[in-house]
């Protein structure tokens, strides 16, 4: 029902068109970490994009949730083949560190995204509220892309009071 106006109105009344939604545990997502893992080269080719994913595991690490965003066909539309997988590796190693446990003892991973993604959403807004989880950037460089987390630089400089009260060099 719902292919007219009139069997539309039978099964649904006088309202708007339903939006449903469903509770899903996540997505499974590509992780250069794990050697059985494969990426796909062609999304066009849905043999290869199924036995690809196939090899792929349930994550909810932020940088490799953003970065399988960013190959997919709905989402930023990057050619695997542009994608430093090396660089959103070291990312992913960040995001998985524990920082803390839970009252339950349960450990926590520094960084996740945990939430609901649907599809009349625009990939830039997507995207954005995806790096809010890590306060990360999406980095193209030299033809190569890929997601960075807020990894806290080493200091080159400690600035302390004698510089402030003393003669500038």
């Amino acid at each position: 029902p719902g292919t007219n106006f009139n069997d539309f109105q039978e099964m649904w009344g006088n309202v708007k068109a339903p939006n449903p939604m469903a509770l899903v545990k996540g997505r499974k997502v590509y992780d250069r970490r794990d050697p059985t893992q494969i990426m796909w080269s062609d999304p066009r080719d849905a043999d290869e994009v199924a036995a690809a994913e196939a090899t792929w595991t349930w994550s909810n690490n932020a940088a490799l949730v953003q970065a399988d965003y960013l190959v997919q066909p709905y989402g930023g539309r990057v050619s695997p083949a542009r994608m430093n997988y090396d660089k959103i590796a070291e990312a992913a190693n960040y995001d998985d560190e524990l920082v803390g446990t839970t009252t339950e003892g349960e450990l926590i991973r520094r960084h996740t995204i945990d939430g609901v993604i649907t599809l009349n959403q625009s990939p830039n807004s997507v995207i954005a509220s995806m790096l809010s989880a890590n306060r990360g950037f999406v980095i193209q460089r030299a033809g190569r892309v890929w997601v960075s987390s807020s990894q806290p630089l080493t200091p080159i400089l400690t600035i302390h009071d004698g510089l402030l009260t003393g003669g500038i060099e």
